[in-house]
């Protein structure tokens, strides 16, 4: 493949974060994997998929711009029902209408619509020329290029200054894995021994010449209507004899046989109607298609190389299907739920095994129950959830969680017939979780690769404090289990690689690999949302669960030192979980309800402007050594927002903090020092803390950066594609 790039040009949208609307479409799913490949600095690409009405409920606010590709392609449009018809308008067009409405209520910038050529009526019949210029008035032959007219005059009636609206009138899209009329091209090129030389003229558009003409035009945020095409009109019988010639099928063209054609047009009905769909004409004047950046770089006679070569199809069939087994999933908020958006970007089949959502609340989420959404599709990932006990509160009824998706994991394991490549196990605790995941790799001979955020037993013994040898033996022994029979064994943290090598395994099969933060989590305007008051208090903010291991206890004492100190600052606290009613009450015991600002749960997506409101973001942690060797994923989220930091917390995140210079740390539950830190920072230049958030948003991109760490796992994939009995 190649790319065009023009990057000194002056660019609209610097970096970019598109959501596709319709997904696992053929155009979506190919613009999606070529921006990644060229273009993975410029846009940042989500989907959503748009069948069964809960993209409704999807917050569009983060996105830059909408690319909506959801729609109904034609069909026989002379044999159909009133009620499919009625169908192709509520898809094509009022689903389109909707979505733009909905994209520029919720502050996107760009809405791109995938029109169609259709919009002009059919193609003109043998021997006759169709020629559409810019002055040519669109006039469909039949309902499905009306629904599609419709939809692109009502798209662009909602474009204003703030609000681009780009529409596409593509010609007839091609490339590997195409539909429509190119597969039908293609059967008759590979058996036909003879075809007919009709001189006609078409113009056709090669998948990747549209994909870089997407990118170009949304790097560029133009809008407006356009129709790209390619540099060459194409003939039936070029295309179909370059088909022949790529699948090493002889064909003999000649006009020897127009006869048939001709024939063919004098008979009403399907007759005459397939002729002229085949060797009718119909183009665009290639100087409608002309624009200021080139995207035409892939000839016909390439681009039919590319879409028939061997090469390709054997490239796509290594592509794995990934299981990732994790107890928590999406609507909770995990990084695994982004990650495995993003290998669905990259081109692998991924199913994830999980539970009913419960995290943290502790009860099921609405809309979730032991018989609703058991299975769906969310992100191009297919989700399979297993009846758990929900978490509610106390100790036993949290055994009951972690135990209940280890017994339904043990059975889904021995009914399922899911076959793929590998498991990936997502493991915050418990580590139970991972014992589904050996299970399933064992019976099916595969590749089982753990990814290690807590440090069992370590952490069972910190959260419970258990330390009873004959309580904790068997969960050492489970431990050990599980780690002989993973292949590999990732840590989100440098320090844990020792405690895990002291446990009999191998160094070769351990990595460091550390989390990253999604996309939208990045630097964004600060513009205080009307939770936190901009009125010169010091704001503090911590945004997460707010369970035991936070250490978030310090934050009632502090406060009590602050206020007989005569500082005021403001404490605002974004999320709740298990901790949540202690610290409301250690709140009130104290009396400093002044100093807190309690905000309940956000939307992943919507935390990145309670950060930016910050003067400094939270960072705590409970005190023992094992929270001493984690990295909190907060860690990641915050620095890639490019805000000041300030920590209570011994360690590895502190040491990180220290090394970046991008905040303040104290250690773990020492409330002179973190008082002393706050002090600091309210009494600091703004210059200085702002150099803090510098310091933070440039060390994420070189340590933290998401690309080149997804680009390692690829390699760790690879690597692992033969099964290895443990």
């Amino acid at each position: 493949r190649v790319s065009w790039r023009v990057p000194s040009l002056p660019r609209i949208l610097s970096f970019s974060s598109l959501l596709i609307t319709g997904a696992n479409s053929y155009i979506g799913e190919n613009f999606r994997e070529y921006a990644h490949i060229h273009y993975k600095n410029e846009f940042s690409i989500d989907t959503v998929d748009m069948i069964d009405g809960t993209w409704r409920e999807k917050d569009f606010t983060s996105y830059d711009i909408v690319y909506h590709v959801a729609g109904i392609a034609h069909a026989d449009v002379g044999n159909v029902t009133e009620e499919v018809k009625k169908k192709y308008y509520a898809v094509n067009t009022d689903l389109a209408i909707e979505t733009a409405k909905k994209a520029k209520k919720d502050g996107v910038k760009q809405f791109v619509f995938m029109s169609s050529a259709i919009i002009y009526g059919d193609s003109a019949p043998v021997g006759k020329r169709k020629r559409i210029t810019k002055k040519t008035k669109p006039h469909p032959a039949n309902f499905y290029g009306d629904s599609k007219w419709r939809a692109d005059k009502g798209v662009r009636k909602l474009a204003d200054e703030n609000y681009i609206v780009t529409v596409l009138r593509p010609p007839m899209i091609y490339g590997k894995g195409s539909k429509g009329n190119y597969p039908t091209l293609l059967k008759m090129a590979k058996k036909l021994p003879i075809f007919p030389d009709i001189n006609n003229e078409r113009s056709m558009l090669y998948i990747e010449n549209l994909c870089e003409f997407l990118c170009q035009i949304m790097i560029r945020g133009k809008g407006g209507i356009f129709w790209p095409q390619n540099a060459e009109y194409s003939k039936t019988s070029d295309m179909v004899k370059m088909i022949a010639d790529a699948n090493n099928h002889k064909i003999l063209v000649s006009k020897v046989w127009n006869i048939g054609v001709k024939l063919a047009t004098l008979i009403p009905g399907k007759p005459r109607g397939l002729a002229n769909k085949a060797f009718g004409n119909m183009s665009y004047d290639q100087k409608m298609s002309k624009y200021d950046f080139e995207y035409q770089g892939v000839s016909l006679t390439a681009s039919v190389e590319r879409t028939e070569s061997k090469k390709k199809v054997q490239r796509l069939k290594k592509k794995k299907h990934i299981l990732v087994v994790s107890q928590y999933f999406y609507p909770e908020n995990f990084r695994i739920n982004d990650m495995a958006s993003e290998w669905v970007k990259r081109g692998y089949k991924v199913t994830v095994l999980t539970g009913i959502p419960n995290y943290p609340q502790g009860e099921y989420f609405d809309g979730y129950d032991l018989k609703h959404r058991r299975r769906e599709t969310w992100n191009g990932v297919d989700i399979i959830r297993l009846p758990i006990k929900p978490r509610k509160t106390g100790s036993i009824n949290l055994i009951k969680n972690y135990l209940s998706f280890v017994i339904q994991g043990k059975r889904w394991v021995r009914t399922s017939k899911l076959k793929t490549d590998l498991v990936y196990t997502f493991e915050v605790s418990p580590m139970t979780q991972a014992l589904v995941s050996v299970w399933y790799a064992k019976k099916n001979r595969i590749p089982h690769i753990l990814y290690v955020t807590d440090l069992w037993p370590e952490n069972v013994e910190i959260i419970t404090g258990i330390h009873n040898k004959f309580a904790i033996y068997p969960i050492q022994k489970m431990v050990d289990y599980i780690y002989k029979r993973s292949n590999r064994i990732l840590t989100c943290s440098n320090s844990f690689i020792d405690p895990i090598k002291k446990r009999r395994v191998s160094s070769e099969r351990i990595d460091f690999w550390p989390q990253y933060a999604e996309d939208f989590y990045k630097p964004v305007e600060r513009v205080s949302p009307s939770e936190i008051p901009d009125d010169g208090v010091l704001n503090l903010v911590f945004a997460g669960n707010v369970g035991f291991a936070q250490g978030l206890g310090i934050l009632p004492k502090a406060a009590a030192r602050l206020r007989k100190d005569n500082v005021k600052v403001r404490f605002n606290v974004v999320g709740d979980g298990r901790y949540m009613p202690c610290l409301s009450d250690e709140v009130k015991e104290l009396g400093v309800e002044s100093y807190f600002n309690f905000i309940e749960r956000k939307n992943p997506e919507e935390i990145p402007a309670y950060l930016a409101a910050a003067d400094a973001l939270l960072i705590t942690l409970s005190k023992s050594e094992v929270f001493s060797i984690t990295i909190p994923a907060k860690t990641q989220s915050c620095m890639a927002c490019g805000r000041p930091i300030l920590v209570s917390a011994d360690g590895e995140v502190s040491e990180i903090i220290k090394e970046s210079k991008s905040g303040l740390v104290s250690q773990s539950e020492d409330v002179d020092e973190f008082v002393s830190n706050i002090k600091s920072l309210n009494s600091m230049p703004k210059s200085e803390r702002e150099r803090f958030g510098k310091n933070a948003l440039a060390y994420s991109k070189k340590y933290f950066d998401k690309n080149k760490l997804l680009d390692r796992l690829d390699d760790l994939f690879e690597k692992e594609n033969q099964y290895v009995k443990l």
